[in-house]
This record gives structure tokens, sequence and C-alpha cells, in this order.
């Protein structure tokens, strides 16, 4: 059966962490369908197609993203929510328990905590689809893609370990073929066009950044560096 991945749709005013959630979500396994500041744009997505997981913030003095919030809550039920917002305050705590979102993360929250979040929603999506009777008889829209993820994974990091598209394809015993299937996919869900640009992520991750055009902070969530 064909290996589908978990859509996601990201809404977050701030450029530079909609940046990064978008290549961390998509690192983890996700693929980020739209990513936007806008949340006509977001609305727009959810009514096209099925999206498993919103990643969201919470401004309280926006009273139009509240509605949105509140309709998508109320007209897709099965979604996921996750909060992330720049600073933590009582009053979001208390609209994300209202809306019923998942996880609550702020700028203080040490990024493996989110990354831990995320692919633990994932396998959970995965062993629900995988006990639905439309699993067992190839109806299933979602798989088991864990061998999938996991492989992805590893060639991700080996990319990171300064390793040849051939040496690769040698340590994991795949033909060269499998292997550029492998890295078309990592390069579509991070947003990346050219392998250079992914080789240059896998090497920042491995040593625990998130670089992209913009300058993010080492091993915390991406916000501006003071001059």
């Amino acid at each position: 059966m064909p290996f589908k991945s978990l859509k996601v749709a990201i809404l977050n005013s701030n450029p530079l962490v909609l940046s990064g959630l978008h290549a961390v979500t998509s690192l983890s396994g996700y693929s980020v369908c739209v990513s936007s500041a806008d949340c006509s744009e977001i609305d727009r997505a959810l009514s096209a197609q099925q999206i498993d997981l919103l990643i969201t913030e919470i401004v309280v003095a926006d009273k139009r993203s509240l509605l949105f919030l509140k309709c998508w809550r109320d007209k897709y039920p099965s979604m996921e929510l996750v909060l992330f917002c720049g600073l933590r305050c009582a009053k979001s705590l208390k609209l994300s328990l209202q809306l019923g979102i998942r996880y609550h993360f702020c700028f203080g929250d040490p990024l493996e905590m989110f990354i831990g979040a995320l692919r633990k929603m994932l396998r959970a999506h995965l062993s629900s689809a995988q006990t639905s009777p439309d699993y067992h008889s190839g109806n299933a829209d979602v798989v088991d893609s864990s061998t999938s993820c996991v492989r992805e994974q590893e060639i991700f990091e080996l990319l990171g370990d300064g390793f040849s598209r051939k040496e690769i394809a040698e340590k994991l015993k795949l033909s060269p073929r499998t292997i550029d299937a492998y890295l078309m996919r990592l390069k579509t869900n991070s947003g990346i066009s050219s392998m250079r640009d992914l080789v240059r992520l896998a090497i920042q991750m491995k040593e625990k950044k998130i670089i992209s055009e913009i300058d993010f902070i080492p091993d915390q969530w991406p916000v501006a560096k003071k001059l």
C-alpha cells in the first residue's frame, strides 16, 4: 500500500517562527501543506483537504483569529491542535484548554520537547490507522509509515555526517535510485529545492541548529538575535 504523510497546517504571524516550525515539523515525519500568517489562507486549505494537525498561535487581542480557531475546532473535531505562542500567559492557556489544544509551547521550552510531542502524535495516528477495519482491508488513507519515516531520518542524519549519496546507499544496502526517492521526499517535505541546501540543513541539524536564510539561535526556538 502506498505511504501517505499526515498533513499539517501552520498558522503564525512571526515569519521567523513560521519558517522554523515548517522545517522542524517536516523533518518530524509530517507533510506541511500550508504555512501562513493569514487565517483565510489556512481556512481555504482546511476546506480543500483533510488536515490532520494544525499548529497555531493564540493572540488574545486578535478576535478574528480566535473566531477562526473556534470555528475550526467545531468544523474539524478530529483535527489535532498544537499551540505555539511567543510568551506563555494565563489567558492563552485558558483558551487552549477550551479549544481542546493538546500541547502548548512557547519560546522558553526546549526544541526537543516540541519534536518529541510531534513524533508521539505521529505514532498515535499510525497506531490508530493500523487498528481500523479499513487498514486491514487495504482501504486506509494513512498506512504504516514507520519504516519510511525511520529510513528518511537515517538518510538525513547520514547526510549530516558527511556521507555521499553513493556511500549512504552502500551503508544502508539500498539502491541509488531508492536513495534518490528518499532524498526527493526529504527536499519536498522540508520546502528545499536543491540538494546542497538539504545537505546544509542536515549538517546544521546535526549540530543542533536550525538555519535557513534567516539567522536562528541554536538549540532554541527561531527568534531574531539581539544586535
